[in-house]
């Protein structure tokens, strides 16, 4: 019987996996599913903080096309994300302006691009609020400074 489970293997015939490697593949999905569940939830509420719907967050190349509107790019730069180096450089710079209408800077924008479960979480449930540039700047410096405890 191990002649033919050698003879099998040798053959190019997958196996089953089992044991260790079982258990840290399963394991290696329910991170990444999780962490997938996180990132659409967190850019949810993100979109909302933004006056968008929450739903866009969940539809995958409208989520990205939202992101470059409400960054001040235009939408079809979430297509040009597709493309192998040219994406990461759009992302990053998309992202960059993204995060500075939520105050943040470009090591964070990066964080974010890279790591959007974090970077979206921290957007999400920290403090951070949307700078609408379309908005009187007399409503965007009131938004700005509304929830600032140390002014009166």
């Amino acid at each position: 019987m191990q002649a033919l489970s050698y003879v099998a293997q040798a053959a190019g015939q997958p196996q089953p996996i089992q044991g260790t490697a079982a258990v840290l593949l399963g394991a290696a999905i329910f991170v990444i599913a999780l962490a997938s569940a996180l990132q659409v939830l967190s850019y949810w509420i993100v979109l909302r903080k933004a006056g968008r719907k929450g739903w866009e967050a969940a539809v995958p190349i409208y989520e990205s096309w939202v992101r470059y509107e409400l960054s001040g790019k235009p939408g079809w730069w979430a297509l040009l994300g597709l493309l192998p180096v040219v994406g990461l450089v759009v992302t990053i710079i998309g992202m960059k302006e993204f995060c500075r209408r939520f105050d943040k800077g470009t090591a964070f924008a990066v964080m974010t691009a890279v790591l959007p479960a974090i970077g979206f979480t921290i957007l999400a449930f920290g403090d951070a609020q949307y700078d609408d540039p379309d908005k009187p700047a007399a409503q965007r410096f009131k938004a700005k400074w509304r929830h600032n405890p140390h002014l009166p």
